[in-house]
């Protein structure tokens, strides 16, 4: 795997479970897309799907209020008044589906959460590759105790494919997987692989 400090950080870990994280972007309206896959630093890094993105005011007490009326576009609101990304903040949770122990990745939860203030990095594609060739995490996705809704699920999906050698084969492999995963529940399974489609 790729040691993070190569990467460049994004966020920091401000809220941490057993089963996931929230992140405060460095830089507004910067967070990672809806299901790309994220890891924390630190001794015993997590790998993490993106499930959400929020953006809100830094301090919940004072609301945003419409200052375009008499503005041309959206960027001139933002470079009339720069005070702007100072009070405001873009922060993306994020569900764990993996972390790294003994120089391995383990396709499970780890046996602690990331802690606060943890270093947030985008995997870069050949760490979502490797990552992704191992389908053994696919009944954690759809796990209790990691909330991703099945949208979020064929968003990493559809971003991984194209690293693969044979994006289609990818796929294809991916739908047997959620086949035997939801054997049972047809119309969710025809939904999912309509999802995949690019």
């Amino acid at each position: 795997m790729t040691q993070p400090s190569a990467q460049p950080r994004i966020a920091e870990v401000v809220e941490s479970s057993s089963n996931g994280f929230t992140a405060h972007c460095y830089r507004l309206y910067e967070a990672p897309p809806l299901g790309a896959l994220v890891r924390t630093g630190g001794e015993q890094p997590v790998f993490a799907v993106v499930r959400g993105i929020t953006t809100l005011p830094m301090n919940p007490a004072r609301r945003p209020v419409a200052r375009a009326r008499n503005e041309r576009d959206e960027e001139d609101v933002y470079s009339n008044n720069p005070q702007l990304p100072h009070l405001l903040r873009t922060d993306f949770q994020a569900a764990i589906v993996g972390h790294e122990s003994g120089g391995a990745v383990r396709m499970r939860l780890p046996p602690h959460p990331p802690r606060i203030h943890a270093f947030v990095y985008n995997c870069p594609p050949e760490e979502v590759l490797s990552f992704s060739r191992d389908m053994s995490f696919f009944p954690l996705l759809f796990s209790e105790e990691v909330p991703l809704t099945d949208e979020v699920v064929s968003a990493f999906l559809r971003q991984a494919s194209p690293l693969h050698s044979d994006p289609e084969a990818f796929l294809a492999a991916a739908g047997r997987q959620l086949a035997r995963l939801f054997a049972r529940d047809t119309r969710r399974l025809e939904a999912l692989l309509r999802s995949l489609r690019p």
